[in-house]
């Protein structure tokens, strides 16, 4: 009898009795992860026993897990082309759409219904399968797959479809939608429950009415959940003293949480503001139902999975309309963050005739989410237009803004600076980025980034080595969070830190900001940030310390030399190499095309290009503006 490979997601109270089901007629069962109720309880090694155990990212390089960046691509494309394309429901939408592009269509519902969950379930497990089946071949065992999500079954049996021996089991996704549908029928029973009910008399005073109506507004902000990202920067620059008077701007909260900084902020100067309704259902949904009945009866659901996403696409999309039509004067709808504005609500404002604009906030983030649209999208620089486009970016136009923040990076606060000197004495300054602990789970399921316990004690335990080998340069150390260091990690190796005089760990990092360092700096070593990229922009030599092999990995640089350290003697060469002046930043001409460093404007561009309605303006270096 030949023996089947079992891979199960996510081992929880619904797939266990699968797993032993496997082991009882003697498949191999591993797992990539436990749900919360298993965490905690021992289980793990008793799994083991068994022959039930843990197959995930933890221990294995970074470059491992973002190899399934490619997969995804690929196997959205395979899906949307097999199950999507000719299905009733998608081509009922672009009948009703007749003035939206369809390419802009097609790469809206790619998004919204494969871009979910899709860095822990799915083809993020591609890499572990194939680790699976390449360890197994020459026994000629089968494969089965038992993904956790709905969208995970549909592409990994697009991607494997072809695969010999290799199946893909809908069984454990199937039992979790259906558990959530039941949810899901009970909120809007009740919510419908509520609505019946007659509304409670009161004597009490209407409120006034306020002094801005938000539906005037010509321009919609969406900032996404808060003003604020954490102590790093504000997201305020849209709000200028440059702000057209004949402009009117609503903020708009998409229905995530708007962080209480935020609400204190919009009430203290006054700022129209809206959250974005949840998705109710949607006339349009309901006769599209009747529809779907009349000309297909049920098997239109026939792919019950691809219907149901389909539709719930459909539904958010059409009240997400409904939500936008009261704008009536509204022109430009601007994303700070372009991968996080939902994809439903883009194509609902495109088919409204109202401009999207999107900052890519993060430029090696469009491997991890592809597929986006915007009418214009503000990118890094212009050499990234083909990576992006690769991944599915669709957009009318690509216009480089550089990175706005490389200008709080170059000029920072005098008395910063000061301080630093004081600390570093005629030292060079070399200010080390690094990230914070989470747990193994966590590595387990979304790769080795330098996240893991074991990541950051090397991180610490190499500045330390770079400063006692290097005793001419001076180690300022920062970490996302200092949470962890100050609960006793590391306490023998931060007591050495704390004992050099040419090193200091910043365990206040609230009192100076990470631009202030940049702007100190000399030389900047870190993990994959934003930081990191905002400092070479600055002029200022930074490298990765990447022994995970991690932003390696991800392949957003187009070359490795003089940027990324894979190991501690690469590093220590690289030190010893590079040189204090701006002028000589490793990588910097390399870079320089990527988010254009040199490029004027920063905030400035993009408020003019958000004022102007997507229209590129008249700046300096027009021959950076790329038309896709």
């Amino acid at each position: 009898m030949t023996a089947t490979i079992v891979f199960i997601e996510r081992l929880d109270p619904l797939s266990l009795p699968l797993a032993l089901c496997h082991r009882a007629v003697g498949g191999k069962v591993f797992y990539k992860e436990l749900s919360p109720l298993f965490r905690g309880r021992r289980l793990e090694g008793f799994l083991a026993k068994g022959g039930i155990s843990a197959f995930n990212f933890f221990g294995r390089s970074g470059a491992l897990y973002t190899s399934f960046l490619n997969a995804h691509r690929d196997a959205v494309d395979l899906a949307f082309s097999r199950r999507i394309r000719h299905h009733f429901i998608y081509e009922q939408l672009r009948r009703e759409l007749p003035d939206v592009d369809p390419e802009v269509i097609s790469t809206t519902v790619k998004a919204s219904v494969f871009n979910n969950q899709h860095l822990s379930y799915g083809t993020s497990s591609v890499p572990l399968i194939d680790l699976l089946i390449k360890d197994h071949a020459a026994s000629g065992t089968k494969m089965k797959i038992i993904p956790r999500t709905v969208p995970g079954s549909i592409l990994l049996d697009a991607y494997y479809r072809e695969a010999p021996g290799v199946s893909v089991s809908a069984l454990h996704a199937g039992a979790h939608l259906f558990i959530g549908s039941a949810a899901i029928i009970r909120r809007a029973a009740s919510r419908i429950v509520r609505a019946l009910k007659p509304a409670r008399q009161t004597t009490a005073a209407a409120p006034a009415a306020k002094s801005r109506n938000p539906y005037d507004a010509t321009i919609l902000y969406f900032p996404h959940q808060s003003l604020k990202y954490g102590r790093f920067f504000k997201k305020t620059y849209v709000f200028s003293p440059t702000f057209p008077d004949d402009e009117k701007l609503c903020l708009l909260w998409t229905p995530d949480c708007v962080q209480e900084l935020s609400r204190r902020y919009i009430r203290r100067f006054k700022l129209p503001a809206l959250s974005v309704r949840g998705p109710g259902i949607a006339p349009e949904t309901t006769a599209l139902l009747k529809s779907c009945a009349m000309a297909r009866g049920l098997s239109v659901f026939a792919d019950a999975f691809i219907g149901l996403e389909l539709l719930r696409f459909y539904n958010r999309f059409r009240s997400a309309s409904h939500f936008f039509s009261r704008f009536r004067a509204a022109r430009t709808a601007y994303a700070h963050y372009d991968t996080l504005l939902p994809p439903h609500m883009v194509l609902a404002l495109t088919s409204r005739g109202i401009v999207t604009i999107g900052l890519q906030d993060r430029l090696f983030q469009y491997p991890y989410f592809p597929n986006i649209y915007f009418d214009c999208h503000l990118v890094a620089g212009p050499a990234l237009a083909p990576q992006m486009q690769a991944f599915g970016d669709c957009s009318k136009q690509m216009i480089p803004v550089g990175l706005p923040r490389a200008s709080d990076a170059r000029k920072g606060h005098s008395w910063v600076n000061q301080r630093i000197k004081d600390m570093a004495g005629h030292r060079r300054v070399v200010v080390c980025f690094g990230l914070f602990p989470l747990t193994d789970h966590d590595v387990g399921v979304y790769g080795e980034d330098g996240t893991s316990r074991a990541s950051n004690y090397d991180f610490l335990e190499t500045a330390l080595e770079m400063a006692e080998t290097l005793p001419d340069d001076f180690y300022y150390v920062r970490v996302k969070e200092t949470d962890f260091i100050e609960q006793g990690f590391a306490a023998e190796l931060v007591q050495r830190i704390q004992a050099k005089d040419n090193m200091h760990l910043d365990l206040n990092i609230r009192q100076m900001s990470s631009y202030d360092l940049i702007a100190a700096a000399d030389v900047v070593i870190g993990k994959l940030s934003m930081i990191m990229e905002e400092a070479r922009a600055a002029g200022k030599p930074a490298i990765y310390y990447d022994p995970e092999r991690y932003v390696e990995g991800i392949g957003f640089l187009p070359s490795d030399q003089d940027i990324i350290a894979s190991n501690r003697a690469e590093l220590l060469d690289l030190l010893r190499r590079v040189s204090a002046e701006k002028n000589s930043s490793p990588g910097r001409a390399i870079l320089e095309p990527y988010y254009s460093t040199s490029l004027p404007g920063g905030y400035d561009r993009i408020r003019r290009i958000i004022f102007d309605h997507g229209v590129c303006p008249d700046f300096p270096s027009p021959e950076l503006d790329h038309q896709t």
